[in-house]
């Protein structure tokens, strides 16, 4: 199991490994806006994430190449140990 802690929200939870981000922040019942309903076409579901990540596949590089720090896109990241969202 992975823990997924939300920073500045007191909230974590146990996730699976291989949960994306917006799986967690929707199970922590927290909003994450998701115009392409979460398929990965859009890139505007932008987090910060630190911790146990998988690197970015290709469909989430496209949205992250020109972004510095931890940006990840909730719908296409996949956890493998613990984060901090």
């Amino acid at each position: 199991m992975a823990r997924i802690s939300f920073k500045n929200k007191n909230i974590s939870i146990d996730v699976e490994p291989g949960t994306t981000l917006s799986d967690c922040i929707r199970r922590a019942n927290l909003y994450l806006e998701t115009p392409c309903n979460c398929i990965g076409i859009c890139g505007k579901c932008r987090v910060i994430a630190v911790g146990e990540l998988y690197p970015p596949a290709s469909d989430e590089q496209v949205f992250i190449n020109d972004i510095a720090g931890n940006t990840r896109i909730a719908c296409l990241a996949k956890v493998i140990g613990d984060t901090e969202i």
